[in-house]
């Protein structure tokens, strides 16, 4: 990670910040509303990060990351966001890592996360990371709301 960040866990007062994040990286799309973070915070634990700027105490991105219902072995990427004037600087590789890390902990076998077709960095930055294309997903969410699925083997 570069020195003028830092990660940790999210806490409550990281809320409103990560909206923010939220907004910044995602405008233009529907973005998860504030108690959505709030309720993460609770649910996800560790499994919720923040990348902070150190200089400034800003946080500047976010990983949530979760372990499937379905099968106890495969963990999701839920949300990654870093905000437009803090890429390219490893935040997201590093928060897509510590996620990882944290799931590898728990005994992952693998991640799962869904990425916008026409999201280029996102794209970019998942499959630099390892992560294949394993299923297009028409309609995923709603009409012309089409997904990839990306997958990653742990270990």
């Amino acid at each position: 990670m570069p020195p003028e960040y830092t990660i940790r866990p999210c806490t409550t007062d990281d809320v409103p910040a990560v909206g923010a994040v939220e907004a910044d990286a995602f405008a233009g799309h529907d973005l998860y509303p504030n108690f959505v973070f709030r309720q993460a915070v609770d649910i996800q634990g560790d499994g919720f990060l923040v990348a902070e700027h150190v200089a400034s105490g800003a946080v500047v991105g976010y990983v949530i990351t979760t372990a499937s219902q379905r099968d106890e072995d495969q963990w999701w990427i839920v949300s990654l966001g870093v905000m437009a004037r803090h890429r390219r600087r490893g935040v997201g590789s590093h928060l897509t890592a510590r996620a990882e890390a944290f799931g590898a902990s728990k005994r992952a076998g693998g991640f799962l996360l869904t990425v916008d077709p026409g999201n280029i960095v996102a794209l970019r930055l998942y499959h630099h990371l390892g992560y294949s294309e394993i299923a297009r997903l028409s309609g995923h969410f709603g009409e012309d709301e089409d997904r990839l699925l990306l997958a990653y083997a742990a270990g």
